[in-house]
C-alpha cells in the first residue's frame, strides 16, 4: 500500500470511529428536556379547571417534596395524557401543576398552562 492510500483510509475511518465515541445526553439534559426523560414525551398534558396544562419539566427524586405544593384534591384521569390516578398538586407561587410519578430516578413532573395558538 502506498502512503497516499493509507492516509486516505485513515481520513475516512477516523471520523467513522470517533462518531461512535460521543457521550449520551447527561442526566441534567434529560431532566430539562422531557423528550429525553425515560421515554416520556413533551406532548403530555393535564386538563384542570377548564385549562390545558402541558408537560414542562421533569425533576429528579428529592428535588421537591409534597410539602412544597398544595393538593388540588383531584387526580389525573382519562382526559389527561399523563399517568392515571395520581394526585395533582399546585405550586401557588407559579400556578404550575405537579404530579408525582415514579419513573426511574425521576418523579416530579411540572405542567404549565398551554399557550393558545
Amino acid at each position: 500500500m502506498t502512503v497516499k492510500r493509507v492516509a486516505l483510509i485513515l481520513i475516512v475511518l477516523i471520523p467513522i470511529f470517533s462518531s461512535g465515541c460521543t457521550s449520551a445526553p447527561s442526566n441534567e439534559k434529560a431532566l430539562r428536556d422531557p423528550a429525553l426523560s425515560e421515554g416520556l414525551t413533551a406532548s403530555g398534558w393535564i386538563m384542570f379547571e377548564g385549562k390545558k396544562y402541558s408537560l414542562s419539566e421533569i425533576y429528579k427524586a428529592g428535588t421537591y417534596d409534597e410539602k412544597d405544593f398544595e393538593s388540588t384534591n383531584t387526580v389525573t384521569g382519562s382526559d389527561d395524557k399523563a399517568h392515571q390516578g395520581l394526585t395533582i398538586f399546585i405550586n401557588k407561587k407559579t400556578g404550575s401543576l405537579f404530579i408525582k410519578a415514579k419513573v426511574g430516578d425521576l418523579n416530579w413532573m411540572e405542567y404549565k398552562v398551554a399557550e393558545n395558538k
